[in-house]
């Protein structure tokens, strides 16, 4: 699963590309290039900056170094250079990942406030890959899990289940959102639940059969 990203401007692009490429978004532009029925997402490398909207000015892109900084999780902000073969790691990724661990890159409270869908996330890349999430970084969400909503659409934290039912440790992420905090947050009607009645009501998810639709999990829970 890659994202591009390019320190060419979204104009470079378009004219490099031509009538296969679509400029998209308004503070900051995407280039859609079309390749047959494909749609190829590339972006140009951003600092961490707030600007305004006009996406013209110059301090709104940035280096590979800068742009990184933006990122969720160490072990997603890894650049790999397709010409050299070369990964480059800012943050420390590749010991993350070699370490077995989910962590913030930065400070979490920050990255959680950018994109509060991330405390999510950070349970189903666990779930993904049976990596704990790291300390600080659990903490942050124990504190900011009351602020998910309304600030994030149930769309995506309904994407955000979709990806994370199909991964075995599905019923571990579930209990650990819910010791977060989170899980009580997207369903108020869980509060009244017990850490053991939880625990008894996902327990049979590993014997569901493969490909269980999303909601007869969590129809579990209620």
């Amino acid at each position: 699963d890659f994202d591009i990203s390019t320190d060419a401007r979204p104009e470079q692009i378009k004219a490099v590309f031509q009538r296969q490429c679509l400029l998209i978004g308004r503070r900051f532009r995407l280039a859609h290039i079309r390749f047959g029925h494909k749609v190829i997402e590339v972006a140009t490398f951003r600092s961490g900056e707030n600007v305004s909207d006009l996406i013209t000015q110059d301090n709104v892109w940035g280096s590979e170094q800068e742009d990184v900084l933006r990122r969720d999780f160490t072990i997603n902000g890894l650049f790999f250079n397709p010409l050299t073969k070369e990964i480059y790691d800012f943050v420390q990724g590749r010991k993350d990942i070699q370490d077995g661990v989910i962590r913030t890159i930065g400070n979490p409270y920050e990255r959680f406030l950018e994109d509060r869908l991330r405390m999510i996330r950070a349970f189903r890349f666990s779930a993904r890959f049976d990596f704990p999430i790291e300390k600080e970084s659990k903490k942050a969400i124990y504190s900011l899990c009351h602020q998910l909503l309304p600030a994030v659409a149930m769309e995506r934290i309904w994407q955000e289940f979709n990806k994370m039912a199909s991964f075995p440790r599905f019923a571990q992420a579930l209990i650990e959102m819910f010791q977060a905090g989170l899980l009580t947050t997207i369903f108020p009607e869980l509060k009244s639940l017990s850490l053991e009645d939880l625990q008894n009501k996902v327990a049979p998810f590993p014997y569901f059969p493969l490909h269980t639709p999303t909601i007869l999990y969590l129809m579990e829970l209620f």
